[in-house]
């Protein structure tokens, strides 16, 4: 609650990054397990082709979370 929560905005990507920087924003402790495995409910499909779905799928939540969050993009 501290922090809001996931935004469901967001529709496939970039939700966690959102998440995680809000986080590091309230001051929490955030930690990298590299051996953690994640597995998700659905069969994920790649699709090969530049434009495919997921590409805009992470280009909308990419472009959500600049828009959210400006100071990122201006700390590049």
């Amino acid at each position: 609650d501290e922090i809001g929560g996931w935004d469901a905005g967001f529709r496939h990507y970039c939700e966690d990054i959102d998440l995680c920087y809000r986080a590091m924003q309230a001051g929490w402790e955030r930690w990298q397990l590299p051996d953690a495995v994640v597995t998700h409910d659905y069969a994920a499909v790649i699709d090969r082709s530049f434009l495919s779905r997921h590409t805009l799928w992470h280009a909308r939540g990419m472009t959500r979370f600049v828009r959210k969050h400006p100071e990122r993009l201006l700390a590049l």
